[in-house]
């Protein structure tokens, strides 16, 4: 499948670390942003071990940056969503009106959690885009950060294995390349695999969990407040056993909802 121009929607984390990467492949990528004054044409991504030190530097170059849809939507092959999920509805509303109708277009995010085919598919039916086809990933493919915003990212390495759904399933095929060049081709690991569905990603609600059940064992501890900024608990760092209690607690109680939707379809 032949790519030519790749759009990224969204200035996160992902982002700084997705331009480097996509680069090793691809010549024109942009980005739509809000803060488009901000990013540098090279974007660095630095893969850190975990005491701090430099393992790899990845180098990557934006063709532009834009906070105009009109700009750099028409043009693209791939357009993939680098934001919050709450933020994905805004942004389909303003990006998808200027997708050209002459070619098929991915439409995609990095994150997949949300329904973001549902999204994706009552917007296009608003439009009458049939040639849009959406793909999403489980989660991000790395751990990803930012060092300096519009430049430099910072990655601690990769799932072993990845996981992405796509509207047409022979699709997953034909962009095995694509699929490559976001984690493989760099690590060695981090293969995707190819999900039967999105609602077995929509479904799979690991951050939700966590941070939700991570954030009341904290208040249960110390109810929500320090004397000291050095008396805060990392989060993951200093993780304790009533937090792990309180997760698989949480996690019982979503796994029967969960099982209990496979049981009706």
């Amino acid at each position: 499948m032949k790519i030519e121009k790749i759009v990224i929607v969204g200035g996160g984390s992902s982002a700084h670390v997705l331009i480097p990467f996509l680069s090793n492949k691809y010549k024109d990528i942009s980005i739509l942003t809000s803060k488009p004054q901000l990013w540098k044409k090279d974007i660095t991504t630095e893969w850190h071990n975990t005491d701090g030190s430099i393992k790899k530097i990845f180098e990557g170059y934006l063709t532009i940056a834009s906070n105009e849809a009109s700009k750099i939507i028409p043009d693209a092959d791939i357009i993939i969503f680098c934001m919050p999920v709450y933020k994905y509805n805004e942004a389909l509303n303003n990006v998808i009106p200027y997708i050209n109708q002459s070619k098929k277009v991915l439409l995609g995010a990095i994150y997949g959690q949300g329904g973001f085919n549902w999204m994706v598919n009552d917007i296009r039916k608003k439009y009458s885009l049939l040639n849009v086809k959406a793909f999403t990933m489980g989660l991000i493919p790395w751990i990803a950060r930012i060092k300096e915003y519009g430049s430099v990212g910072i990655t601690y390495g990769q799932k072993s294995v990845n996981v992405v759904a796509f509207e047409d399933h022979e699709d997953f095929a034909k962009y095995e390349d694509f699929l490559d060049t976001l984690c493989f081709e760099h690590f060695g690991t981090g293969k995707f695999k190819q999900a039967k569905n999105f609602l077995s990603l929509t479904l799979s609600v690991d951050n939700q969990i966590i941070h939700t059940s991570r954030m009341f064992g904290l208040y249960k501890v110390s109810g929500g407040k320090w004397n000291k900024l050095e008396d805060v608990p990392y989060f993951y760092r200093d993780y304790d056993d009533l937090s792990a209690e309180l997760l698989a607690s949480l996690d019982n109680d979503y796994s029967k909802i969960r099982n209990k939707i496979i049981d009706l379809i």
